[in-house]
């Protein structure tokens, strides 16, 4: 995982925690995407970040609803960023973050923004703890590239949502078994056409994931 020695910076504002922190801590930089907070205290929030290189973190964002902290526009739900945490003693605690385009305000809007909400209410449901699980974060990556790079009919927006969430509970160990969704569950690289994988099969695919909600326990 990156790791850098921070250097001292200039306090000023409400960075002046950050700055603080940052003097004596190791830096770790990861990608990560925001899937909930609550408000901490006057100013605070504690964020929820399922991150490529340390799993599901949650660091406090110190300041960051204060009008001119600089964090606040980076660290939106549902935002991808790039994330710097510095480990406190008893929290991660986030001193820098900078908005990526892949989840743009393009795809923050109808349809896509609601299944994008459903993917963090998935994450923070079944994704317990720090851990890196690179094929997890891989697949969501892409699919939520191709949910950017592609615009999908109401029956193409089903399809791709049944085959991402039926993915994510394979990759988690919640089946499905049945050799007739290898080709779904194998795939590396997300298209248009693998859309039609899921043609005939939506009545199955809803039924093994309403089972694996089910068997969770979660």
């Amino acid at each position: 995982m990156p790791r850098t020695s921070a250097r001292t910076p200039c306090p000023r504002n409400d960075d002046k925690e950050n700055a603080l922190l940052t003097m004596s801590y190791h830096i770790y930089k990861t990608e990560g995407f925001i899937v909930g907070s609550v408000p901490v205290g006057e100013a605070n929030r504690l964020i929820s970040v399922y991150t490529e290189e340390l799993g599901l973190v949650r660091g406090m964002a110190q300041g960051v609803r204060n009008l001119r902290s600089k964090l606040k526009h980076s660290l939106q739900d549902l935002f991808y960023t790039k994330i710097s945490f510095v480990r406190g003693k008893d929290i991660w605690r986030i001193v820098n973050a900078e908005r990526l385009p892949l989840v743009g305000d393009e795809i923050l809007t109808g349809e896509k923004k609601v299944f994008i909400a459903k993917v963090a209410l998935l994450l923070r449901r079944f994704v317990k703890g720090e851990g890196r699980d690179e094929t997890l974060f891989n697949d969501l990556r892409a699919g939520l590239n191709f949910l950017k790079e592609n615009i999908l009919s109401e029956s193409e927006m089903k399809k791709f949502e049944l085959i991402f969430v039926l993915r994510f509970l394979g990759h988690l160990g919640y089946g499905p078994y049945e050799s007739h969704f290898t080709d779904i569950l194998s795939f590396t690289e997300w298209s248009s056409d693998l859309l039609n994988l899921a043609d005939g099969k939506e009545n199955d695919i809803s039924s093994i994931i309403n089972r694996a909600m089910t068997a969770s326990h979660l």
